[in-house]
């Protein structure tokens, strides 16, 4: 194809044109890397953006300007709430989204000697992080129910602000560079999680955001809620946990125990 050959294209050069007006940037830095067939779907990137520059776009409407752009224009493919300089689109993964709007199961995960109760976070929607290969298997995490699984848990980053840091660019933060140890630990020296989502939303920061859809070119700005927290993992063992830890919170002794592999969003 064109893009694996390297190949310019007059649609792909359309693109590209109407890319670069939107987003005020050269369109030779912009590159296409994937076309989804049977659709107008394009997955981009732009070469060497400099923190200003996401700073500019966030700060320009973009969902506005790629709307002015291309008439039959959607959506973009990532949660306003995640559209921040912290972030990059690399970060995620859609192989691990998932809704949990009408969901309510629960299950046992981990090795058969120590399993621990998963409980779907009813009411969130998942947006997966890209995790997949960044460690020695994936058995910790996929495929789900694998006797190699870690359990399953959940983090908030809303005590991030009291350390002047937006509980947002935590969780980027978080997948990046990994936990920190909480400043108090009631439970025992640790990173805090909590295996009950309700526990865990206590902990979940909220933001309002003016959100604007496109309908048919229409283009409505409501203003809304939202709470967000991480979906984790933690390593299963006799000495994983803190001995204070109990079952609504959890104090995992050891940062490389745990890990972040979702953001779950909830509209409030």
């Amino acid at each position: 194809s064109a893009i694996d050959n390297g190949v310019e294209h007059p649609t792909l050069t359309h693109v590209k044109h109407k890319l670069s007006a939107a987003l005020g940037v050269k369109k030779e830095r912009i590159r296409i890397t994937e076309v989804f067939s049977g659709s107008d779907c394009f997955k981009y990137t732009v070469d060497s953006l400099t923190f200003q520059e996401k700073q500019r776009m966030i700060q320009g409407d973009p969902t506005r300007r790629l709307a002015q752009q291309f008439q039959q224009f959607k959506e973009l493919k990532i949660h306003p709430l995640l559209f921040r300089p912290a972030f990059d689109v690399a970060n995620f993964d859609k192989k691990g989204d998932k809704s949990f709007v009408g969901a309510s199961s629960k299950f046992q995960v981990g090795p058969a000697n120590m399993k621990r109760e998963y409980t779907q976070p009813t009411g969130w929607t998942r947006y997966g992080l890209k995790v997949l290969g960044k460690y020695n298997d994936d058995k910790w995490l996929h495929p789900f129910n694998d006797a190699g699984n870690w359990w399953r848990a959940f983090h908030g980053t809303k005590r991030a602000q009291v350390y002047n840091v937006d509980p947002a660019d935590a969780m980027a933060n978080i997948h990046n560079n990994g936990f920190l140890p909480a400043q108090r630990a009631a439970y025992g020296p640790g990173v805090y999680c909590s295996p009950k989502p309700p526990t865990a939303e206590g902990y979940a920061a909220e933001v309002t955001m003016d959100i604007q859809d496109n309908n048919n070119g229409n283009i409505q700005t409501q203003r809304k809620k939202f709470k967000f927290m991480l979906q984790v993992a933690v390593k299963p063992g006799a000495n994983t946990l803190t001995p204070r830890s109990d079952d609504n919170v959890w104090s995992v002794q050891n940062k490389d125990d745990i890990r972040a592999y979702g953001i779950l969003i909830k509209e409030v």
